[in-house]
């Protein structure tokens, strides 16, 4: 009942700057400190706390008239001082008598400031350098002193790592999200107020507010001393989230205040805990897993030479390549001498040097052979209409792929008319500067069980379950391991290991990538399905066009039945892939003069789907299809949760294969279509976005998405030649086929004769990826 006069309470709590743009300074800054890891922890650290307490406050506190800014290294460690406001004003006036106030400034004013304050520093501290190298390779000298700082800088330092995880996603910085996050942050300050004995506990949205609040100093205790009598404390070292712990038992208490107070939900879409930072828990990538996935190149040596059915005398013989495109490139060629007649005769060329290496991927290229006569111009074309060879004609070398040893001697054989000819090649195989070919050699899935660290810890979710029977069926889930292995190499070296995990309880899916190394076996990648805690809707950032996508703009829309996944690597977040099915529709059944569709046409209406306008997600869930009445059929998309995968599905009722009225005007039908996957990619570390349609109404199931060529059909994976993200792109493909299996609607029952459908039970990647299992 009181709910209207609490919240307008709250939105009277007034504050001494402007927060929104406080918090996008302050999360361009930690996206700054973020870039450079030796800010975190060592002797850089070490060295930049000393810098901070003996050198940078009394020069602060000597220059308060001026706008200053202090070395990277030394404004980060004030940065985080300031976040424990209580201690950070004790240990000013114990150091320097009086507060060092700080503010945040937009980069062109803070390298002006840096300007400012190097001369200063210089004058004071002449053999003190102001920069530092911030890759933690220059040598320090820490001195021996007696601190006056009452609080763990080095380890609070290090616990921002983790705060900056949270927050680092695209959608913190844009202003629609930080302005609500203003009014909650007011919300918490007015809760704070009225139960000031309570340790309540904010969602990171608010945190970003609180932050850049805090750390301009002066301001903060004045805005804190009016609303609540004294200096709010900030204590960030309450970390543990196991059932039972101080935060979660917190947390639990300030969603049932807020809920008290405000008559709202405490949480946020794109405002929650998402799991730790990935190097707490994911590896860095072993040196051996590149040499496994390179390729091979075949170096050949052309020794010797036999012609028959050529006239006497020179001979000249060119060895060509014909790529795809039809051009052409010379190998080599020799000049031989032929004495006798027509009758077979051999040449010894080894010491010719005719040498030509081939890479893996041009030995099913076609090649040619050119021989001419010099004595009478006669010119043979020696080349694909051979009867000798296969491939339709054309003449390779695949029967590289199949050798055994690293070294071993082949005999070509051309044949054109009465002319023959044979060329013993020795061959060297040695590794190639690109990656190979990788195929996925599916195994089963199996019954298994999540690890509930693991789940807090890598994917970020917090089940509110604490009884022991319940808990252990909720971690319950489907489980198959794969193998990447090296399609290039005879003995086919594994590449990684894969683990496919599809869970209906936790209403999760994940894909974690292992490698070997001398030292054991390394989790390097993880991708898995993230919801809305993570990433918020289209609405929550304020944009009505329900389908716009760019790198600042990252939403996660239910309504249009989009599913996301985020990919991660020991260096942090790569890629953020969502996902939609689009473009399904039915077919129209022709209309006959007497105003019925006929049974066969009728048939047409359901050739894309069942009878019924539901389908099941990854969870058993019925999802519900919405449609629009088009001119060119019904067109639909999976509701909220997504689509479970699926043999192809339509929007078609039983109601819309009957008998039409005699009002129907005659027509021809028109087929339907079981739509596409339509991906959006957000690549995190390149600020890149872009968005692919798989080619299924094409009926193509191989396509690039960008440094990955993927062949869904034969489990073929491709990453380009250079690309250095070898990992990460592997794993965006298997998201992919796993975002296929969440998002492609499936049929409750299957329909007869369905004919213009995606051949699912031909893509053996989406079967590695779960299509087939009880999970989804």
């Amino acid at each position: 009942p009181n709910y209207k006069s609490r919240v307008k309470g709250a939105s009277q709590v007034q504050f001494s700057l402007n927060l929104i743009r406080a918090a996008q300074r302050e999360l361009q800054f930690l996206y700054f400190v973020n870039r450079h890891p030796a800010l975190y922890h060592g002797t850089l650290v070490k060295s930049a706390i000393q810098r901070y307490e003996l050198l940078w406050l009394p020069l602060a506190a000597n220059c308060t008239e001026k706008i200053l800014a202090p070395p990277s290294d030394v404004h980060w460690v004030w940065y985080v001082h300031m976040l424990a406001p209580e201690h950070y004003v004790r240990d000013c006036h114990n150091i320097v008598g009086q507060i060092v106030d700080h503010k945040l400034f937009k980069l062109k004013a803070l390298k002006k400031a840096h300007k400012r304050t190097r001369k200063l520093w210089m004058e004071m501290y002449p053999d003190e350098p102001f920069d530092v190298i911030l890759d933690g390779s220059q040598p320090v000298s820490l001195s021996q002193y007696t601190s006056l700082i009452s609080y763990d800088l080095e380890a609070a330092v290090g616990r921002q790592s983790a705060f900056y995880y949270q927050v680092s996603l695209p959608h913190c910085l844009t202003k629609p999200f930080l302005k609500e996050a203003v009014e909650r942050y007011k919300k918490f300050i007015y809760l704070k107020s009225t139960h000031p004995s309570e340790f309540l506990v904010p969602c990171y949205d608010m945190d970003i507010i609180w932050h850049a609040h805090m750390v301009h100093p002066k301001k903060y205790q004045k805005d804190t001393h009016r609303v609540l009598g004294k200096t709010l404390n900030h204590d960030d070292s309450v970390n543990d989230r196991s059932p039972g712990s101080k935060l979660t038992t917190s947390d639990g208490s300030t969603r049932r205040l807020w809920a008290q107070a405000f008559g709202e939900t405490f949480s946020r879409n794109g405002s929650m805990f998402r799991g730790d930072p990935p190097s707490c828990v994911i590896e860095p990538i072993p040196p051996e897993l590149k040499k496994a996935a390179l390729g091979s190149a075949f170096q050949l040596h052309v020794r010797k030479v036999a012609i028959g059915g050529a006239p006497p005398g020179t001979l000249k013989i060119k060895l060509l390549h014909q790529f795809r495109n039809l051009e052409k490139q010379r190998l080599g060629k020799i000049t031989v001498f032929k004495e006798h007649g027509y009758d077979m005769s051999e040449h010894n060329i080894a010491d010719l040097g005719f040498e030509f290496t081939l890479p893996d991927k041009v030995v099913r290229d076609q090649f040619v052979l050119e021989m001419v006569s010099q004595k009478d111009g006669i010119k043979s074309m020696l080349s694909s209409g051979s009867q000798n060879f296969e491939c339709n004609g054309h003449f390779d070398f695949a029967e590289l792929l199949k050798l055994r040893d690293d070294t071993a001697t082949i005999i070509k054989t051309f044949i054109e008319k009465d002319i023959r000819v044979e060329l013993t090649f020795g061959i060297r195989v040695v590794t190639a500067h690109h990656y190979a070919t990788m195929a996925v050699l599916t195994g089963p899935f199996q019954p298994a069980s999540f690890d509930p660290a693991t789940v807090r810890s890598l994917y970020g979710i917090v089940p509110h379950v604490y009884d022991t029977d319940s808990e252990q069926d909720l971690y319950k889930a489907e489980m198959a391991t794969h193998r990447v292995v090296n399609e290039t190499w005879p003995h086919r070296p594994q590449v990684l290991e894969v683990e496919v995990y599809h869970s209906r309880t936790l209403l999760h899916s994940a894909v974690h990538l292992y490698a070997e190394s001398p030292n054991g076996r390394h989790l390097v990648a993880v991708s898995h399905t993230i919801d809305n805690t993570t990433i918020p809707t289209p609405q929550d950032l304020a944009y009505t066009n329900e389908g716009g996508h760019n790198f600042r703009t990252i939403s996660l829309n239910p309504r249009r039945g989009e599913r996301g996944m985020v990919i991660k690597t020991h260096d942090g977040d790569w890629a953020l892939v969502t996902a939609e099915w689009a473009g399904l529709c039915n077919g129209v059944p022709a209309v006959s003069s007497s105003g019925t569709r006929g049974q066969e046409t009728a048939d047409t209406s359901r050739m894309n789907g069942s009878s019924s306008s539901s389908s099941r997600n990854i969870n058993g869930s019925q999802s519900t299809l919405v449609a629009n009445d088009t001119s060119a059929g019904v067109v639909g998309v999976a509701a909220a949760g997504g689509g479970g995968g699926g043999g192809g599905g339509s929007l078609a009722n039983e109601s819309s294969s009957g008998v039409e009225t005699a009002s129907q005007p005659e027509g021809r039908g028109r087929p339907g279509s079981p739509g596409h996957l339509l991906l959006h990619i957000h690549q995190l570390r390149q600020f890149q976005y872009r968005s692919v349609i798989l080619p299924y109404e094409r009926r193509e199931y191989t396509f690039c998405l960008g440094g990955v060529t993927i062949d869904m059909e034969r489990g073929v994976l491709e990453v380009g030649l250079g690309n250095p993200s070898l990992v990460e792109n592997i794993s965006l493909a298997l998201s992919a086929a796993v975002l296929h299996v969440l998002c492609q609607p499936r049929p409750d029952r299957p329909v007869v004769g369905q004919t213009n459908r995606i051949p699912v039970e031909k893509l053996s990647l989406l079967h590695a990826l779960g299509y087939y299992a009880d999970s989804a």
